[in-house]
């Protein structure tokens, strides 16, 4: 006889089964803590991605605004 996993969650009788529920509980928490660590590690790439290349963009606008002072020292 098939029991509905979520009519045996509130049978009021003695013949529940918990094992269902641990495993699906066990399935959550197990997928939860995947999605939290994904999230982190995303974002901590994405933010260490962004940063290094601000840092190497703000270099190149140095390096420009530099030869840009030399040339109009130069007279060009």
């Amino acid at each position: 006889m098939k029991i509905n996993f979520l009519h045996s969650l509130f049978r009021a009788d003695n013949n529940f089964n918990p094992q269902p529920f641990k495993a699906w509980l066990k399935i959550f928490i197990f997928s939860s803590i995947l999605l939290v660590v994904g999230c982190v590690f995303h974002f901590y790439l994405y933010f260490y991605i962004s940063s290094d290349y601000l840092a190497k963009e703000s270099v190149q606008e140095a390096d420009i605004l530099v030869l840009f002072d030399e040339l109009t020292d130069l007279g060009l």
